[in-house]
């Protein structure tokens, strides 16, 4: 038997559980709702963000391809400048860094390169930027900032580099 004797009631009884609970469930709904959005609108900005880093770094290489060398330096700025918390960002200093070796601007490349080591996000770029850091500071005779910098960078991944460039520093 029924805790109700009729629709009537039972019907009643659904209305005044609604009563009793609808602000709160309304305001729960709204707020699930709200927080989906801010979730779809936060990621489709991350894509967009990541998109237009991408441009850039894709003019970046065409600008390298063509040897361009005020354009790379101009698509580079500009992608740290538009774009400074992307990985697209740390690769173009190190395409900068580059760019100003070939160029004989060793102070520029090391502050560069310097920045990536020290601030990068991503470990991998950090190491590849502390590796090609040591080999200017051993061109430069530094011997003692490149073992500093090779101690930073000494992780089982680039184990054999570290130990070729530690080998450079002693065989000169």
């Amino acid at each position: 038997m029924s805790v109700y004797m009729t629709e009537e009631e039972q019907l009643a009884a659904i209305k005044a559980w609604w009563e009793k609970h609808q602000r709160f469930i309304s305001t729960l709904l709204t707020a699930i709702l709200l927080l989906f959005a801010a979730f779809k609108y936060w990621r489709w900005h991350t894509n967009k963000v990541t998109h237009l880093a991408s441009q850039g770094y894709e003019r970046l290489m065409m600008a390298v391809s063509k040897a361009d060398g005020q354009s790379v330096e101009a698509h580079a700025n500009a992608l740290v400048a538009a774009h400074p918390k992307t990985v697209y960002a740390d690769a173009a200093q190190l395409v900068l860094a580059k760019h100003f070796v070939s160029e004989m601007q060793w102070d520029k490349a090391k502050w560069v390169l310097e920045s990536v080591a020290s601030q990068s996000k991503m470990p991998a770029l950090q190491h590849v930027a502390a590796l090609r850091l040591a080999r200017l500071l051993i061109a430069e005779k530094a011997f003692d900032k490149a073992e500093v910098v090779l101690a930073k960078a000494d992780t089982p991944m680039y184990k054999p580099l570290v130990d070729e460039l530690k080998g450079d520093i002693f065989a000169a």
